[in-house]
């Protein structure tokens, strides 16, 4: 039956198909489409068209396409390996390409590996972080597999890259679990490659992953590998500073206090702005965990300025948390409330659900402070919800907690 609709075909529309049996994912987009197949944007629009006429295809939103998995596997059988292979590289130099450019919007303070100049057309250009962000969605679970292919075919440096890549969508989506897969095929790669730059950063990379999961030691041992083999630059500077983030969880805030500022020392030296706003930030709170609220507020608000001269939009929420933390220790609460409100709105502008957990659990905290119980609970309400969702099980039993404890029942 299947052999009877694609006799109807053109010669060209027939390639299509079989190509489109090799598509990772559960869809395709029309980019990918076009990459996958050889074919530039405007040819392949009505190639498609085609195809959903001959109930071949499904157009299931705008501009996205997914195949009935027995036509998938029958359009893939006839592609034949040699033809398959050879479209999958493609695609995958393709969406590796749209991929390092979303990374760069969604953590523009992270430098990106490099890709050879582009044999065929440029990678697209995003308008902001929130088309990058939207790619990403849309494309996320077709670059896992595109990641599971590359792992499998042993191009380890697509691996490795693409993990890098992912990890910035990972980070902003709190998707920790997923960032952590990505990276353990990352780091496999890299040894592989035998090269210790490449190796250096999977290693801070699957050391940050391991950390946000709550699986610290795991993570202190890849960080401190990374140490070893980046022993300057800036790789170093953000291993220094990853392990002051994961020494507070681990309850130690002095000894991370000693790493945040050497990490802020080596980003001064390196003239790298947006990372010494990061740095800034991590020590003022360190220093607000330690009960030196004068330099946890002097840092911060050097932070602050730096963050919004540099449209650092991620550092400044986080610097604005931190902020409204230390205001809250100082029992200024409305400074805090306000504090954290401007923080709130500058994640859900990025789209940065990971980091709205915390603020979400320290603005209820205010709230209740205040006597705003009904606004207290619904705080919390959302940080459970999203640390659940984002498997952190210190911030949830917390949230959890604090709903148990609530002045206001639910349902009030």
């Amino acid at each position: 039956m299947f052999s009877w609709s694609c006799t109807a075909l053109d010669p060209v529309a027939d390639e299509v198909f079989r190509l489109l049996g090799a598509a990772p994912g559960p869809d395709i987009g029309l980019l990918a489409a076009a990459a996958l197949t050889g074919l530039d944007g405007t040819r392949i629009r009505p190639v498609l068209r085609a195809l959903v006429d001959a109930h071949l295809l499904q157009e299931h939103v705008p501009g996205r396409y997914r195949m009935h998995d027995l036509l998938r596997l029958y359009a893939a059988e006839l592609a034949g390996d040699e033809a398959r292979d050879a479209a999958l590289l493609r695609l995958t130099d393709s969406q590796l390409r749209a991929a390092r450019a979303a990374a760069r919007l969604l953590r523009p303070e992270h430098p990106v590996p490099e890709l050879p100049a582009p044999a065929g057309s440029a990678a697209p250009a995003f308008e902001h972080r929130a088309a990058a962000t939207a790619w990403f969605d849309a494309e996320h679970a077709g670059l896992l597999e595109l990641l599971d292919a590359a792992v499998a075919g042993g191009r380890h440096r697509v691996v490795w890259k693409l993990a890098w890549f992912l990890s910035a969508y990972h980070f902003v989506r709190g998707l920790p679990f997923e960032d952590l897969a990505a990276w353990q095929a990352g780091v496999a790669a890299a040894r592989t490659l035998g090269e210790p730059e490449p190796l250096a950063v999977a290693h801070l990379q699957t050391g940050t992953a391991y950390a946000r999961v709550g699986r610290y030691e795991d993570a202190t041992r890849h960080l401190h590998e990374a140490l070893a083999l980046a022993p300057r630059g800036e790789v170093h500077a953000d291993v220094h500073r990853t392990l002051g983030w994961v020494w507070e969880a681990r309850g130690a805030p002095e000894r991370a206090l000693r790493y945040a500022h050497r990490s802020l020392e080596l980003y001064r030296a390196a003239a790298n702005a947006m990372r010494e706003a990061d740095a800034l930030n991590t020590v003022g709170w360190l220093h607000a965990r330690l009960g030196d609220l004068g330099s946890a507020g002097a840092h911060c608000e050097r932070a602050l300025l730096l963050c919004r001269r540099l449209g650092h939009r991620r550092a400044e929420a986080l610097t604005l948390h931190s902020l409204g933390y230390i205001a809250q220790l100082r029992d200024r609460h409305e400074e805090a409330l306000s504090r954290y409100e401007d923080a709130l709105g500058v994640v859900r502008a990025i789209g940065d659900v990971y980091d709205e957990t915390g603020i979400q659990l320290d603005l209820g905290q205010v709230h209740e402070e205040l006597g705003r119980h009904r606004e207290a609970r619904r705080a919390w309400e959302r940080a459970l919800e999203l640390s659940v969702a984002q498997h952190r099980p210190r911030l949830a039993e917390t949230a959890g907690r604090r709903l148990a404890e609530a002045r206001l029942p639910a349902g009030r």
